[in-house]
């Protein structure tokens, strides 16, 4: 399970993508909340200002990973 500590910080997430195989992608953003059911955070691929990152719900069966980012 992800720290409560993590809560409000950077994070990189490596999410399943949807495919015909298991494959991962990395996201960027700020971990909004952690909960028995997945995680709440605002990501996007690219980290860049001005990305767009808007809050969504990510269930624990699509959460590879979760690493606080430097």
């Amino acid at each position: 399970m992800v720290p409560q500590e993590w809560v409000g910080k950077r994070v990189e997430v490596d999410l399943v993508r949807p495919g015909a195989t298991l494959m991962g992608a990395t996201y960027r953003g700020t971990l909004n909340a952690v909960t028995d059911l997945g995680i709440v955070a605002s990501l996007s691929i690219d980290d860049q200002p001005g990305a767009e990152k808007r809050e969504r719900f990510y269930p624990w069966s699509a959460v590879l990973s979760v690493d606080l980012s430097g």
